[in-house]
């Protein structure tokens, strides 16, 4: 069987965890019958619907439900991948890595010592904690700034600019938070929700640049993208580690915001 008809692995381990290839996607997750017959989802989400786990591992994996849950490496109870040439396997799939001693934070997420050299390969393989689904309660409130108000009692909150509205259905700029919706409270899942993956729908020649930064640093990234890229996507969600700030631009557009970006403090860029 060549490479490109590879079988990709979605399979669901009781109630509480799946197992699926690297090369899955959350689309694909999301659509496999195991999943949907359980009415499963994962904890931490990626901002797009399209990208592959493990890129979204390598990537830092800080999405939707990072506020909570910090980030998809830890949501992880088994990984099978690479490093440099040695193949590995971590965990027994049925807790989570990061609580049982495994290194991940420095395996994943780079290097902060001598002990490891070579950032983490690829991922072939993860099992990965789920939950059941449940409706989502959306409240929106318009705004031109990133100014992010106590989550406390929020799942997520992120500000969107005007074409990020336009994408998830919203009426314009503004801050979104998402509750969940449990039990006998449980609602439709809310249709702007269901197209959150903001970043599988960039404007034409549009590329993405993703930020870890302080609030303060959020809003300066946002002022500099609405000066010159007014057309461009902007979100801003706040997670565990600050705030995550996702924009597209033209790809000068990107590399010049990414030179900005590298000069505020406690500021990093993520995939690049």
């Amino acid at each position: 069987m060549s490479p490109a008809a590879k079988t990709k692995t979605i399979e669901s381990i009781g109630e509480d965890r799946v197992r699926v290839s690297g090369d899955v996607t959350l689309a694909e997750l999301y659509e496999a019958k195991p999943v949907v017959e359980r009415d499963l989802e994962l904890y931490v989400e990626p901002l797009s619907a399209s990208q592959k786990f493990a890129d979204f591992l390598a990537e830092g994996g800080v999405g939707y439900g990072s506020l909570g849950y910090g980030t998809f490496g830890g949501q992880l109870c088994r990984l099978k991948g690479s490093y440099g040439r040695l193949k590995f396997t971590y965990g027994l799939g049925t807790a989570p890595l990061y609580n049982t001693g495994y290194p991940l934070q420095r395996i994943i997420e780079g290097p902060r010592s001598d002990l490891l050299k070579q950032r983490f390969g690829e991922a072939s393989e993860m099992v990965v904690r789920v939950r059941r689904r449940t409706g989502r309660a959306l409240e929106h409130s318009p705004a031109e700034t990133p100014e992010l108000p106590n989550a406390s009692a929020a799942e997520n909150v992120f500000f969107v600019n005007a074409t990020a509205a336009g994408v998830m259905g919203l009426p314009g700029a503004g801050v979104v938070r998402i509750r969940r919706a449990d039990g006998a409270r449980a609602v439709k899942p809310d249709e702007a929700w269901s197209k959150r993956f903001v970043l599988d729908s960039l404007p034409r020649g549009h590329e993405k640049l993703l930020v870890l930064t302080r609030p303060s640093g959020a809003r300066e990234l946002h002022d500099e993208h609405k000066a010159k890229h007014p057309d461009g996507l902007f979100l801003a969600l706040a997670v565990h580690l600050g705030t995550l700030v996702a924009a597209s631009a033209p790809l000068a557009g990107v590399e010049d915001l990414a030179k900005k970006a590298g000069k505020l403090p406690v500021t990093w860029r993520l995939g690049a």
